[in-house]
């Protein structure tokens, strides 16, 4: 299996999988379910971000498929904007993300 696409969106996933349902291409959803468990969670690379794969042998033609709809699929790159690498570094240097907890005490209950 060979990785073709990452939807940003649940209408691009259920395009690209109409679409490749139609022409007859097998595929897998990486995530198909835990990705739409929880939609407020932030997209995490391996947890629950969907990725479509299809076999070796029809990657070629799948990838043709999706420039029909996405011209400019192969062109883009997955580099970050200098706004974004600041981000990355102030997050760093100011200990990551912060997860707020229940920080008052409990009281008994009466």
């Amino acid at each position: 299996m060979v990785h073709i696409y990452i939807p940003d969106t649940p209408w691009e996933l259920a395009l690209v999988l109409s679409l490749f349902d139609a022409y007859g291409v097998p595929h897998f959803v990486h995530n198909f379910y835990l990705g739409a468990l929880f939609p407020a969670f932030p997209q995490m690379d391996l947890y629950n971000l969907r990725r479509v794969y299809v076999p070796v042998e029809m990657a070629a033609y799948a990838r043709q498929l999706l420039e029909d709809f996405y011209p400019d699929l192969g062109t883009t790159a997955n580099e970050m904007s200098v706004r974004d690498t600041l981000r990355v570094v102030l997050e760093l240097l100011l200990g990551g993300w912060c997860i707020p907890g229940n920080k008052w005490p409990h009281r008994e209950a009466a």
